[in-house]
């Protein structure tokens, strides 16, 4: 029997704990559907006994991923490394040749350049905070802090969150980051649009975020969340000639820097490809298959991204806006799953899937997807598909989706009133 290992992302920070920690916040949701249909009580989710169990969980991964490298001979260094030339690295004292190196260093959580930014924590602080917040503001109306929003104000904390522009999540459908954030204000989350933060003050009762209009909000934790920078410093990358840009490291179609031995993979580097970690498992890939003499070029395929919100807000492709603006080339159709399907999809009566169709041929290039729940992960998964393989509706219709999912329902509709041959 062949043994099969797996190697797990994002083991500390990021994905693995914040999807630990939403699940029961998902659960809470589902039940207020629920209420007088059937299922009724006053679930609460404590907090200290969750992240007791986030760490029996999460803490392992990292060795378990330490230990699968091991096992197919790599040596794991744990120590700062600095370029001496284009073949050696520098750590621990020791000096290490190579014919190939890659960065791929990802990225750190920016700080706000502001008064007080001594009192700023970033994501990866609150995923140890052992006792919650009773107050809590975020800075920054990106994934990050809606995500953790999404959690905080199940628990019955009250939630600020200051951003800078006029909306959240603008690389998202408008439509139903709106929706999403009508959702949010109803659960008692306070938004406060077109606001920059000036100062943090500590005073006895806390902490006082002051905003340009003046206001001054009290709150016991503060969260800085406007954004990342590639973690790029400290390496000798400028001594060594590797050229750079505000967005990380700049590389070729073959994820080679200007010093051809040495490539950059994941968030590092400079690029508009969603810096997701399915993207930087493929550059990694694609990066290991150059080393072995593979002389094509890098081509991504279709890349999906899902907002891990309650409810979830999914994209692929082109989205909603873009089509909008280009009806000559695109036109959309929005099907109100939640209505159509309302017991099979746990009585989440806004469900939506708008989906991009290209006008020449009909082939879907496109779909937003508002929902609770993992459907919006496994629909979003499946319009991958289609898209990246330019299905017709012929070749889906020879599939069999599982019945009474919500998928199947979901994808007949689908074929029959949305895409033709």
């Amino acid at each position: 029997m062949k043994k099969i290992e797996w190697v797990v992302f994002c083991t500390t920070y990021g994905c693995n704990p914040k999807i630990l920690l939403d699940a029961p916040f998902e659960i809470l949701d589902q039940v207020v559907r629920y209420d007088k249909k059937g299922i009724g009580g006053n679930l609460k989710i404590n907090w200290k006994n969750l992240m007791d169990y986030k760490n029996k969980i999460i803490n392992p991964l990292s060795q378990m991923a330490e230990n699968s490298f091991k096992n197919t001979g790599i040596e794991i260094i744990k120590e700062k490394a600095t370029f001496i030339d284009n073949h050696t690295i520098e750590a621990g004292g020791k000096k290490y040749t190579a014919e190939n190196i890659v960065i791929s260093t990802g990225q750190k959580p920016s700080k706000l350049n502001i008064k007080g930014k001594e009192y700023l924590h970033d994501s990866n602080n609150l995923l140890f905070e052992e006792n919650f917040p009773k107050r809590i503001t975020f800075i920054g109306a990106g994934i990050i802090s809606l995500e953790f929003a999404a959690m905080t104000v199940k628990l019955g904390s009250e939630v600020n969150l200051i951003e800078f522009s006029g909306r959240a999540l603008r690389q998202y459908h408008g439509e139903y980051v709106d929706k999403m954030i009508k959702k949010f204000e109803s659960e008692g989350v306070k938004f406060y649009f077109n606001e920059t933060v000036s100062e943090v003050v500590k005073n006895d009762n806390g902490f006082i975020v002051k905003v340009s209009s003046g206001t001054e909000i009290v709150t016991d934790y503060v969260m800085d969340a406007t954004g990342k920078i590639s973690h790029i410093g400290g390496f000798r990358l400028e001594e060594l000639g590797i050229k750079t840009d505000r967005g990380g490291i700049i590389v070729d179609e073959y994820l080679r820097t200007n010093i051809s031995n040495i490539y950059a993979s994941s968030d590092v580097i400079s690029k508009n490809i969603p810096k997701l970690t399915p993207t930087a498992a493929f550059e990694s890939k694609y990066i290991a298959s150059q080393i072995l003499r593979n002389d094509k070029k890098i081509e991504y395929p279709v890349i999906p991204s899902l907002v891990f919100t309650i409810p979830r807000i999914a994209q692929v492709e082109v989205t909603q806006e873009e089509a909008e603006h280009n009806p000559e080339k695109y036109h959309t159709v929005t099907f109100k799953y939640g209505e159509m399907m309302l017991f099979q999809q746990k009585n989440e009566i806004d469900g939506e899937i708008s989906v991009v169709l290209d006008n020449n041929n009909n082939y879907l290039v496109g779909a937003d997807i508002y929902g609770e729940d993992e459907e919006a992960a496994n629909l979003i998964n499946i319009f991958t598909i289609i898209i990246n393989q330019k299905m017709r509706k012929s070749e889906i219709e020879k599939m069999i989706f599982a019945f009474p999912a919500t998928t199947w329902g979901i994808f007949n509709f689908f074929l029959d009133n949305v895409l033709v041959d």
